[in-house]
């Protein structure tokens, strides 16, 4: 299950054993002045920081990475079931192995013929 941004806030905000005020103080220093309702409401869920103070907290609590922070692996999300497959095989050769797929990679897709915006009628007016 993927925490909210409003259970992360309070997290960190207490990891980092920062009260409200320091917080606020913080933000006021990088030129974003609020209340204390309105970090309570951040920390509540009632309402969310717009992305540059929500950015600018993450730099505030030493969050490096958000995707971390939300408990996303990192990169898994993005890559289809296929795509995890081809990338565990790559790093589980040594490096000669690796290189060599690379190379043969490197050959199909200079072949044209296995690229996805290949049209095969124009191969074989090429051919």
């Amino acid at each position: 299950m993927i925490p909210d941004i409003a259970t992360v806030l309070k997290a960190k905000r207490k990891e980092c054993k920062l009260s409200v005020k320091d917080v606020l103080q913080m933000l006021k220093s990088y030129g974003i002045e609020i209340s204390d309702k309105t970090l309570y409401g951040w920390e509540r869920g009632h309402r969310q920081p717009d992305s540059d103070t929500f950015l600018v907290l993450c730099h505030i609590y030493g969050i490096d990475s958000i995707s971390e922070i939300l408990g996303l692996e990192k990169n898994q999300e993005l890559l289809k079931a296929d795509e995890q497959r081809l990338l565990s095989n790559y790093r589980s050769l040594n490096e000669q192995g690796q290189e060599l797929i690379c190379q043969q990679m490197e050959l199909l897709v200079e072949s044209r013929r296995y690229k996805k915006s290949c049209d095969i009628s124009n191969l074989a007016k090429e051919a």
